[in-house]
Parts: C-alpha cells; sequence; structure tokens
C-alpha cells in the first residue's frame, strides 16, 4: 500500500471517532444503555458521566488522528478502546 492510502484510512478512522463523540455528546443517556447493569455497578461515576467521558476520548483520539499528530499514541489509544 503506499503512503497516500494510510492518510485515507487515517482520515476516515479520525472522522468516524469524532462523530460518534459528537453523537454521544447529543444523547449521552441513549448511549449509557449500552453499558450492562452489572458493569454500571462497577463504575465510580452515573453511566452518564462515564459515557460523557467516552466521547471526550473519542473526540481526542478523532483530533489526534485527524492533525497527525501523536498517531501512534493516538492509535494505540483508540485500539484499546474499540477492544474494552
Amino acid at each position: 500500500m503506499n503512503s497516500y492510502a494510510f492518510h485515507v484510512l487515517r482520515v476516515g478512522i479520525a472522522i468516524t471517532f469524532i462523530w460518534i463523540g459528537v453523537l454521544i455528546f447529543q444523547d449521552p443517556a441513549g448511549w449509557a444503555a449500552f453499558i450492562k447493569p452489572w458493569a454500571a455497578d462497577i463504575l465510580f461515576v452515573s453511566p452518564e458521566k462515564a459515557i460523557i467521558g467516552t466521547a471526550v476520548l473519542d473526540i481526542l483520539v478523532g483530533i489526534l488522528l485527524l492533525i497527525d499528530f501523536l498517531t501512534f499514541w493516538a492509535s494505540l489509544l483508540a485500539s484499546l478502546h474499540l477492544i474494552a
């Protein structure tokens, strides 16, 4: 794959993370319903606040990928976020 394809992929993933973060900010209560009750019991904050934290993380990762700054760390954080 040439260098151009990596840039297209990076920008596409960045836009996806930013868009999901914006959608979470628009309806955090709706997204909080995805948290299982057993997981909500072990959280230190309410599920809505945890989801807002996820939105901040998504937008941060998206912006870092979009501006091509700390790309390795943003990609690592995004991968860990998607695994968890």
